[in-house]
């Protein structure tokens, strides 16, 4: 027989292990199968650590545990440095929490002491997912972070997105997290009756998942096109803008080295076949007459070969107010500039000309082809307009850093999967890829492994309709309205728990 102390040892000893398993899946979240495993595990203790303490002690050790592990973790790929590093992530992380506190909160007052309903378990996945809806999805920083990318490493799961957009994924895996530590907590009443309900749910996710990968949805736009995608030079930002004001001559004849490789590199691959050629983000960068004069050749050049080409230009405006400009110019065969895209994501670090986020398009042989940049892809509910006209192939040239790869990569694909169309990433600095309207890379390149700076592909572009195309971010919306609806009706039946006290309830195991 366990004394009173022997059991409190024992349910402390079983917090710390508890505390020590989230800081392990914390400090390894960049890592893609612990982070994937992590996202169904991690929710699923926190919220049962939260039950078996009191309420502030146990958002105390939850909150510096995670802030101290998630801020080593994503240390470098924040755009914030030094304190402000730690800053940010300090208030991310308290925007984490939310959907637990209220679950620990709400759940206290539903009746954990004691039988609980199922319908209990739906609070905190209605939290976490109108929280993200909310804070994610409205960030300057677009869907940077959101939970649902960790699940790339499972694909049939990963289908789901084209039907609920990332949220789905969210809702899934918190569910199931509430879920288990429902079912553990009561080991009584109606649990199988709530296990069989999830379950349901999530062979429902899984068998759609597979017939979307396995099956014959998606239809062949066009030919085979071959693709040539290449990082020709690379520039460091810290030692080469600087030059801009100090020696203006050098800045120039450097930039004009770099658009020479480019313009080489791109008529040796139309040469071996390349009708479509991508180059990375910031590929021309100087001032405005010699990004001028590259365009122009650029024109010529795809004219001259017959070949679609997609030129990205940074153009400065020194001893001006002007900002600079991140755009994304497509050239076609007859030399014209038939998209002109100005970058709408991450202006605010970059001080750049902020665009409208209205995508272009253009017909081509190969489909509807239309292009964004690099942090532009990471708003979805602006690329759906990409859904919505019907894009079949969205190039994203891109310049990442070591510490985001290949993770900002692999979320570009997510993309193609909502809207049901061919993703070409070219990143300087990143992780470049191919992938089709299911999310499978069909290429890739990663810039820090050896030959990792160019993709050359011949593919068939296929593109599929989505619901998430049509019908956008339904379920944050949902979602919201369930957090309203199930705290009424937490609160109301706490209220007529008249065994229970009004105040905090004592932990429960």
């Amino acid at each position: 027989m366990l004394t009173q102390k022997q059991i409190k040892q024992s349910k402390n000893f079983r917090l710390i292990v508890i505390l020590a398993i989230l800081a392990i899946f914390n400090l390894w979240s960049f890592n893609s199968w612990i982070a994937a495993v992590g996202g169904w595990v991690t929710a699923a203790l926190t919220i049962y650590f939260w039950h078996q303490t009191r309420y502030w002690p146990g958002f105390l050790a939850i909150y510096v545990v995670s802030w101290i592990t998630v801020s080593i973790a994503w240390l470098g790929a924040t755009p914030m440095f030094g304190l402000a590093h730690y800053i940010f992530m300090a208030g991310n992380v308290l925007m984490a929490m939310i959907p637990f506190a209220l679950e620990r909160w709400l759940v206290f007052r539903t009746g954990l002491v004691g039988e609980r309903p199922f319908i209990s378990t739906l609070i905190f996945p209605a939290a976490a997912t109108a929280v993200e809806y909310l804070s994610v999805f409205g960030s300057p920083l677009g869907s940077f972070g959101a939970a649902g990318y960790a699940q790339a490493v499972f694909p049939v799961i990963s289908q789901l997105i084209s039907v609920t957009g990332l949220l789905g994924i969210t809702f899934v895996t918190t569910w199931f997290a509430s879920t288990a530590v429902w079912a553990w907590e009561q080991r009584t009443g109606p649990v199988r009756r709530g296990l069989a309900i999830y379950a349901v749910l999530l062979a429902a996710v899984l068998i759609f998942g597979s017939a979307r990968l396995w099956g014959n949805q998606a239809e062949t736009v066009a030919d085979e096109v071959q693709i040539a995608a290449f990082t020709a030079a690379e520039w460091e930002g810290e030692t080469l803008f600087p030059l801009l004001n100090s020696d203006r001559e050098r800045f120039r004849s450097e930039t004009q080295l770099i658009h020479a490789a480019y313009l080489a590199q791109t008529a040796a691959a139309a040469d071996d076949g390349a009708e479509l050629v991508l180059w990375p983000e910031g590929a021309i960068l100087g001032v405005p007459e010699d990004v001028q004069e590259t365009v122009a050749q650029a024109q010529t050049l795809a004219r001259e070969r017959g070949i679609y080409l997609g030129v990205p230009t940074f153009e400065f405006f020194p001893d001006s107010d002007q900002l600079p400009e991140n755009r994304l110019l497509i050239i076609d065969p007859q030399g014209e500039v038939v998209i002109n895209h100005v970058k709408y994501g991450g202006n605010f670090i970059e001080g750049t000309l902020l665009g409208d986020g209205q995508l272009q398009t253009v017909e081509t042989p190969f489909g509807t082809l239309s292009g964004v940049i690099c942090w532009d892809a990471d708003f979805p509910a602006v690329i759906r307009q990409a859904g919505q006209a019907g894009v079949d192939v969205l190039l994203v040239p891109s310049r990442d850093w070591e510490e985001i790869t290949p993770l900002h990569g692999e979320m570009a694909t997510y993309r193609g999967i909502e809207n049901g169309l061919t993703v070409i990433r070219q990143a300087d600095h990143g992780l470049s890829l191919i992938s089709d309207p299911y999310g499978r890379v069909l290429s890739e390149a990663n810039h820090f492994n050896p030959d990792g700076r160019a993709i050359e592909a011949t593919i068939a572009i296929r593109s599929t309709n989505t619901i998430y195309a049509q019908t956008g971010d339904w379920l944050g919306l949902l979602a919201v309205a369930g957090v309203v609806v199930l705290t009424g009706w937490a609160l109301l039946r706490g209220r007529r728990q008249a065994a229970q006290p009004v105040g905090e309830l004592a932990p429960h195991g």
